[in-house]
């Protein structure tokens, strides 16, 4: 006897489910790989490309399970749509997690804040552009910055008196 349309039918919308939730598992892996290198193209399959095609997948296996009342596969669509709408969901955190700024942006924005706390301090301390200020006016628990901040490139900090910028000994690292 003749396989009927309904059968193929059926064992597609199970395949759309079942690449659903691998596609879920691929943006996974890509992520777990990210960890090891550093490529946007990868971040881009991992928080966009394979999410995506799994949600839209996930939904043409639900509305296929919907229409035939298959629960097992119902569940199956609901797992891959739920698990890939919280990870494209989740994309922007992620994005900005494999997308730190280099050292010396990390070193500049250190620079700025530990500026911003020297100056407040002269302010608040009626302080001339010739008073230097101790590391404790500055950095402490009860002081602007809770920890002094440190180069990422193991350079060291000048704080160096209120009228002059704070200096890193890395050349480049500069305001």
């Amino acid at each position: 006897m003749a396989e009927t349309p309904q059968s193929s039918s059926k064992d597609l919308s199970q395949a759309w489910a079942i690449a659903s939730i691998s596609f879920f598992f691929s943006a996974v892996a890509s992520l777990v790989i990210l960890n090891f290198v550093r490529s946007p193209d990868l971040l881009d399959l991992a928080i966009y490309v394979f999410p995506a095609t799994g949600l839209i997948l996930g939904f043409i296996a639900l509305t296929a399970a919907i229409s035939k009342l298959r629960f097992l596969l119902i569940l199956v669509a609901l797992a891959g749509l739920v698990l890939n709408g919280g990870l494209l969901g989740s994309s922007y955190t992620l994005y900005d997690v494999y997308h730190q700024s280099n050292p010396q942006q990390a070193c500049m924005a250190n620079l700025k804040q530990m500026e911003s706390a020297k100056a407040t301090w002269a302010l608040e301390h009626h302080k001339t552009t010739n008073d230097i200020p101790a590391d404790s006016d500055l950095f402490g628990t009860d002081a602007y910055i809770r920890r002094k901040p440190q180069c990422p490139s193991d350079g060291t900090y000048a704080i160096g008196k209120v009228g002059q910028r704070i200096a890193c000994s890395i050349p480049g690292h500069t305001l």
